[in-house]
Order: C-alpha cells, then structure tokens, then sequence
C-alpha cells in the first residue's frame, strides 16, 4: 500500500478522478483467505511499442484465479485480465501511465491492489537529410536521406517532400535525383521524413539553391 497513497495524493492534488477504493478486498468467506499481489518495478516504455507488464500473485489456500489491471486507459474498471500471464500493452502517448493490479481467488476474494507506473517516452527515430546543396540552373543533383532508429526499432521507409504540393514520396534508401530549377532561385527546401515500424516519424530539411550557370573560359580558342 505504501505506493498507492502517494498516487491517491498526487492525483487528488492533480483534480484527477479519484482512484477505485471500494469494495477491493471482498468480504472474507470462512475459511478462504484473500490472496495477495505485487506488481512489476516502475519502468519507462516508448509509444506504440508492445510490451509486457507483469505481476507475482499468491494464495494461501492455493485458490488463485486470474490477475487483473485498472487505468484510466481502460475505462476505469477491472475490465483488462492477464489470466495468470503478463498483459501485453501498448501505451499511445507520451507522459506517465499508472496502472494498477490485483489478484482473484476461485470462491471470489480479490486483492489490496498493487501499482505500477510507466514513463512513456517518444523515442523517435532521427532523419538526417544531409548538407545543404548548390546547384547549376537545370543540372542533375542527388539528395541522400538517411535516419537513425532507437534501441530495438528499425527504419520502415524513407520519403522526400519534392511536390509543390506539399506530398512527401517514398524513395529505396532516401536517394532521390532531382533536377536543378529552370532559373536561378534561393534555397528550396527539400524535407526528408523517417518512418520506423511503429509508425513514428521525423522530420530534417536541407535547401537547395540554383545558381545561374557558370560559363568556362576556353583559353586554347582565344
């Protein structure tokens, strides 16, 4: 309980919606005694990212039935259960996501609930659009793109926002080979978007400028 206390007078102090209070720990059947559970450490988490979110239940008179969890998250009832397994979850926002647990029995005793609280993080992927370029009036350039995933996720596609319409295109590997404008022009932007599996984007921008083009002077034919 030490932990449920400080979450009541932190939401309380927040004008958050109280926490469940009644009715957690049933009325004890003669000779049935509750069970009692424990919920995983406090952990971080990314958005979109599954995981799994555990807790250790026990019974003493070997009645134990199914685990079950609460948050706001979940339309403030018990409605989630685990069985005796861990919950897979995926949070969807970034910011701190408190769940809370508790343990049945067969003959219907539940638990003093446990909590546990998930500091969910963006960690985005970072897209690297490259240096800026200069260009010759209507010659050929090539922009690389390329991005760095976090921890165990990976790069699901490149795009380059070439359109003057604002639509970003999909390009293998971020290399898009573009043309030089029919007149000389300053810095174009050019915005790379990075995409990794969970559907997490970024964004990075380089800018291309046109420049007239420059005539070489052929000495052997003066």
């Amino acid at each position: 309980m030490k932990k449920l206390i400080p979450l009541l007078a932190t939401l309380a102090l927040a004008g958050c919606t109280k926490l469940p209070t009644a009715d957690l720990t049933g009325n004890p059947n003669e000779g049935n005694h509750a069970p009692k559970v424990t919920a995983m450490k406090d952990s971080v988490a990314s958005v979109k990212d599954t995981i799994t979110i555990t807790a250790t239940a026990s019974d003493t008179d070997g009645n134990l039935s199914e685990i079950l969890w609460w948050s706001f998250d979940f339309g403030k009832t018990w409605a989630h259960s685990s069985g005796l397994n861990g919950l897979k979850w995926a949070f969807a926002a970034v910011g701190k996501d408190t769940l809370l647990v508790r343990s049945t029995d067969s003959p219907g005793l539940f638990s003093v609930p446990d909590t546990v609280v998930f500091t969910v993080n963006l960690d985005a992927p970072t897209a690297k659009a490259g240096d800026d370029k200069t260009v010759e009036v209507d010659s050929s350039f090539t922009l690389d793109g390329d991005a760095l995933a976090v921890g165990k996720f990976t790069i699901s596609e490149l795009a380059w926002n070439v359109g003057e319409n604002g639509t970003f295109l999909p390009f293998d590997k971020g290399l898009y080979s573009g043309k030089g404008a029919s007149k000389a022009e300053n810095q174009k932007p050019y915005i790379l978007r990075a995409t990794d599996n969970r559907g997490i984007q970024s964004f990075d921008t380089l800018y291309v400028t046109t420049i007239p083009v420059v005539l070489k002077w052929d000495s052997e034919r003066t």
